[in-house]
């Protein structure tokens, strides 16, 4: 068995019978000496590999980094979607920009509105 691993915190990305799989450039395929379970216990639901290739539990911050909890990352692509429109609205209203830059700003946030 092999775990993929984001290289940078080595939290498990998955895992696979297959040593000839494609990862991407900031995984690792990592061979273990045994069958681990990714199963979550208790509050325990990302799991990374130690020094000694172990699944030990990952902490909130490399599970951030790795990228693994997708309703964390949906949550970060929220925000920053948020944080643009919020910019587009305010420049749409600002009196000092020309009347053609405050038509494009415009028409960009109603057309990322829909």
């Amino acid at each position: 068995m092999y775990a993929i691993i984001d290289t940078a915190t080595r939290v498990i990305r998955g895992l696979t019978t297959d040593p000839t799989i494609t990862i991407g450039s900031t995984e690792s395929l990592v061979k273990l000496d045994t069958a681990i379970d990714l199963a979550p216990i208790g509050q325990t639901s990302f799991w990374k590999l130690d020094g000694n290739n172990q699944k030990v539990p990952a902490t909130l911050a490399e599970i951030d980094a790795s990228g693994v909890d997708e309703k964390l990352e949906e949550g970060k692509l929220e925000i920053r979607k948020q944080t643009y429109l919020s910019s587009l609205e305010i420049l749409t209203n600002d009196g000092s920009l020309p009347a053609n830059l405050k038509n494009y700003f415009t028409a960009l946030l109603d057309y990322e509105k829909n």
